[in-house]
């Protein structure tokens, strides 16, 4: 068995705890880190210290099925940060994504080697990202043969 630790937390360092530990939760059952039990025990874990640090009112507790859950509006609170974070991970994603296909083509047609084929990619990157920050998505489309109609 592990050896048992402890730490000692202000309630407002709880506070924070919570909400990290709700957000990993997220992260854990949104399959982003896989299943796995143990975050879920540790977030139960945590949960169960709210009414020792005086946020009970951050934590609803269901008997029927044994289980803490963070409250609705601390939810809707982690709902605006998860909605950021997804909002900037799409732009560096397709940015990095379109970037990185453009230098491997030129890598490939042009003969470039390694170095050269990462300056030009972080020339695509700076170009894609002054485009979508002047456009959005407004010049996105498929070309060619498989082209989708309007």
């Amino acid at each position: 068995m592990d050896k048992l630790s402890s730490i000692d937390l202000t309630s407002e360092q709880y506070k924070v705890l919570l909400k990290l530990v709700a957000l990993g939760g997220w992260m854990g059952q949104g399959g982003v880190m896989g299943s796995d039990e143990t975050i879920e025990d540790v977030q139960q874990l945590v949960l169960s210290y709210s009414k020792d640090f005086g946020m009970q009112d951050m934590v609803t507790y269901d008997e029927e099925i044994n289980t803490f859950s963070p409250v609705d509006e601390l939810n809707d609170e982690f709902s605006n940060v998860i909605k950021e974070y997804e909002e900037e991970n799409f732009w560096d994603q397709l940015i990095f994504r379109l970037a990185n296909r453009d230098a491997l083509r030129d890598m490939e047609e042009e003969g470039l080697n390694e170095e050269e084929a990462y300056a030009r990619f972080e020339e695509y990157v700076e170009a894609y990202e002054d485009e979508f920050e002047e456009y959005d998505m407004d010049n996105v489309g498929i070309t060619g043969e498989e082209a989708i109609e309007d």
